[in-house]
C-alpha cells in the first residue's frame, strides 16, 4: 500500500485524530501566518527540530490520486440515530459517487459519538472560541465524517465535501476540526473560508490551507503548510526563514499552492513556473498584487524536503533558491521574492553627521542598552519582535543606517538578520545575518505581543520631518 493510500485509510478511520490531538503546546517562536484573516480558532502544533524521516528520492506526479479529507463535528449534544439517518440522505445526495461504507473507492464513512467517545483536542486549538463553543469541544461528542476523494479531477467532491459539513454544522451546532489543517474553525469560519471562497470551480489556495510559521533552532526558521492534501497536492516548506521575510515567503507559498491548485505541472527537472498575472482566482491573485510593489514571475525548483518531527503526512516538497543570488539561503530567499513581488520599500536611512537632533535620540537609546541586552539575554518572548537600529558602512565610505532583527544577545553583542535592503554595500542583503556591537545601537524598537510598542525615537523624529516637508 502506498503511504498516500495509508493516509486516506488513517482519516477514514480516524486513527490520526488520537495522535494529532496530543500535540503538545507551540514552542515560544512559532506562529500561523496568513494573508487573509485566518479563522478563529486557528492553533499551530507543536514545533520541533529533531530529524525524523525524510521524503529523499524522486519527485513524481505532482498530483496524487488518492486522497482523502475527514471531519469531527463537535456538538454540544450527542447526535441521535435519527440525525445519523438524516446525515447519511444528506450525504448521499451531495456525493452520490462516495458510497458510505462501499468496498469500492472511493467511499465515506460517517460515526456518531456519545459524550466522551471523541479524543480530547488540547485547550490551545479551541482556547479563542466563545464559552458555548468551547464547551461543545470539551464535550466530546459529535459526528466523524470522512471520505476519500480519489481521483477529483476539478475538485468537485472536495468542494461537495465542505458544502455538507456546513449543512451538518449548522444543523447540530458545534464547531469543526479540520485534520488536515489541525485547526478547529466556527461554522462561520467554515462557510467563510471552505465554501464562499470558491469562484465557480476554482478553489482558492489560501482558504484551505494553513502556514505553521516558527523556529525550528535559535537561527533557523521554518514554514510549512498544512492542508494542500486533500487537494493531492504535496505540502510545501522553505526551511530558512529570516524573520524579516516571513511575510513575503508566506505569499511565495501561497503563491506557488494556488498556482498548483490551478493546474500547473512540474517540469522534468522540478521546476514550477509562477506567474502572479496568469492566477486565474481573482480574490487570490488581487490579494497578491496588492502585497506586490512589482508583480512578476518566478521560476522556482522543488526538491524532496527532509521531513522534521510533527511535520504532515505525506508527501512535503521544498523549495530549492540555490539558483538565486546571495551568500546564505536568507539572502537567496530574498533575491528570489524580489523576484516575484519587487523590492520592499525598506531602504536604509541616510543622514549627515551633524543631525544633532538623531544624534541626542541615540546618546538617550545608548544610556537604555545595558537594561535592554539584559532583558534580550534571557530571550525574546512569544510573540514579540526586537529590532534595533545600527550603523553600516558602505563602499562609497558613506553611512547607510539599518534595522536589524534581534535573534539573540550575549557578550555585548546582538545577534540577527538585516531587516532593510542595502543600496551601497555590495555584497549585502536582507535576510543576512549580522553581528552589531552594543555600543553602536542608535534606536531600538520592542514590538509586544499585545499590540503595543517600545522605543522607535527615531522613526517619530524622521516621521515627523517627513510631515513637515
Amino acid at each position: 500500500m502506498s503511504s498516500e493510500a495509508g493516509r486516506v485509510l488513517g482519516l477514514l478511520f480516524g486513527a490520526v485524530f488520537a495522535i494529532s490531538c496530543s500535540d503538545p503546546k507551540p514552542s515560544a517562536a512559532e506562529t500561523t501566518n496568513a494573508r487573509r484573516a485566518d479563522p478563529p480558532a486557528v492553533s499551530a502544533s507543536a514545533a520541533s527540530s529533531s530529524a525524523v524521516a525524510g521524503s529523499d528520492g524522486e519527485l513524481g506526479a505532482l498530483r496524487a490520486d488518492q486522497r482523502g479529507m475527514a471531519v469531527q463535528i463537535r456538538t454540544p449534544t450527542a447526535p441521535s440515530k435519527a440525525d445519523g439517518a438524516s446525515l447519511e440522505k444528506e450525504i448521499k445526495t451531495a456525493l452520490p459517487d462516495v458510497p458510505l461504507g462501499g468496498a469500492g473507492a472511493p467511499s465515506g464513512r460517517l460515526e456518531l459519538h456519545a459524550a466522551g467517545e471523541l479524543p480530547e483536542i488540547p485547550a490551545m486549538y479551541y482556547e479563542r472560541l466563545d464559552p458555548l463553543l468551547q464547551s461543545a469541544v470539551r464535550t466530546r461528542s459529535g459526528i466523524f465524517f470522512g471520505a476519500a476523494l480519489d481521483q477529483d479531477k476539478g475538485l468537485k467532491r472536495l468542494r461537495a465535501f465542505e458544502a455538507v459539513v456546513l449543512q451538518m454544522v449548522k444543523k447540530h451546532g458545534g464547531a469543526i476540526w479540520d485534520e488536515s489543517m489541525h485547526a478547529v474553525l466556527t461554522p462561520e469560519a467554515w462557510e467563510g473560508l471552505r465554501v464562499a471562497s470558491w469562484e465557480g470551480d476554482l478553489c482558492d489556495a489560501a482558504t484551505h490551507m494553513r502556514i505553521r510559521q516558527y523556529a525550528a533552532s535559535p537561527d533557523r526558521f521554518r514554514a510549512i503548510t498544512y492542508g494542500l492534501s486533500v487537494m493531492g497536492l504535496p505540502e510545501l516548506v522553505i526551511d530558512d526563514v529570516p524573520p524579516p521575510h516571513s511575510d513575503q515567503a508566506a505569499l511565495l507559498i501561497e503563491a506557488a499552492a494556488q498556482t498548483m491548485v490551478e493546474g500547473a505541472e512540474l517540469t522534468a527537472t522540478g521546476q514550477l513556473d509562477i506567474d502572479l498575472a496568469a492566477i486565474k482566482h481573482t480574490a487570490s491573485k488581487k490579494g497578491l498584487f496588492e502585497e506586490s510593489t512589482k508583480p512578476g514571475r518566478l521560476v522556482i525548483k522543488l526538491k524532496p524536503a527532509k521531513k522534521e518531527a510533527d511535520d504532515p503526512e505525506g508527501r512535503v516538497y521544498a523549495f530549492d533558491f540555490s539558483a538565486f543570488p546571495g551568500a546564505t539561503p536568507g539572502e537567496q530567499l530574498g533575491s528570489a521574492l524580489t523576484t516575484l513581488f519587487g523590492p520592499v520599500s525598506d531602504e536604509p536611512v541616510m543622514r549627515s553627521d551633524d543631525d544633532k537632533e538623531l544624534t541626542e535620540a541615540a546618546k538617550r537609546v545608548q544610556a537604555k542598552v545595558p537594561e535592554l541586552a539584559a532583558r534580550a539575554k534571557k530571550g525574546i518572548p512569544p510573540g514579540e519582535v526586537l529590532l534595533i537600529k545600527a550603523p553600516f558602512d558602505t563602499d562609497d565610505d558613506s553611512v547607510e543606517w539599518m534595522w536589524v532583527d534581534v535573534t539573540s544577545w550575549d557578550k555585548g553583542t546582538a545577534r540577527g538578520h538585516l531587516a532593510n535592503r542595502p543600496t551601497k554595500i555590495k555584497g549585502l542583503m536582507a535576510g543576512a545575518k549580522v553581528e552589531v556591537p552594543q555600543a553602536k545601537i542608535a534606536d531600538y524598537l520592542w514590538k509586544k505581543s499585545d499590540g503595543t510598542s517600545e522605543g522607535g525615537e527615531s522613526i517619530e523624529i524622521l516621521k515627523d520631518r517627513k510631515r513637515g516637508q
